[in-house]
């Protein structure tokens, strides 16, 4: 097998500082929410915790309805993968962002399918909505783990730009503490 080339750090295009903050900001709404789950606030017995988190989930889907459209039409393209960045790599980069656009759907559906199956009054049809919103929750945290793991692989190994492409001032840090310059 041989090894990547060493790209140049500057060969990705950086995203613009919408897309940067849409990027962060549905990060950091999605922490967020995974910490202020309906179990800590007790969603589930309490209706105004149910509404609160409700609200959460649609402002969740908002921000990245808005993203997504940005990274679609407002942002020049999504991809800021250099051109002469492998096929099966470009694909896939493509499956990784469409399936944290479907699971963060996915999760909002699930979510606000609890408080509807708590309309009907039966246990089971709340816990497996319940079930499935934890599985889905469960899947979606995989891909960002992988989504972070390509990033590293981006800035580790093979060098090409793309995690400088979406980085803020704040990771020099991280940048620093691997002894590179920024």
């Amino acid at each position: 097998m041989t090894p990547h080339p060493v790209r140049p750090r500057t060969s990705a295009v950086k995203h613009g500082l919408i897309a940067r903050f849409l990027h962060w900001s549905t990060a950091g709404l999605l922490l967020f929410a995974y910490l202020d789950n309906g179990d800590v606030t007790h969603a589930l017995r309490d209706p105004a915790a149910m509404r609160m988190e409700a609200w959460l989930g649609i402002g969740i889907a908002a921000v990245f309805a808005a993203r997504f459209f940005w990274m679609q039409h407002g942002n020049g393209g999504a991809s800021r993968l250099p051109a002469d960045t492998p096929a099966w790599e470009r694909r896939l980069a493509w499956l990784a962002h469409y399936s944290m656009y479907l699971c963060v759907l996915a999760i909002v559906a699930t979510g606000l399918l609890i408080p509807a199956a708590q309309t009907t009054g039966s246990r089971a049809l709340v816990g497996a909505a319940g079930g499935l919103h934890e599985f889905v929750t469960g899947f979606t945290l995989f891909v960002i783990g992988a989504h972070a793991v390509a990033a590293l692989w981006h800035k580790l190994v093979r060098q090409d730009g793309v995690w400088e492409a979406m980085s803020t001032p704040w990771w020099r840090g991280f940048d620093r503490w691997l002894g590179r310059k920024t």
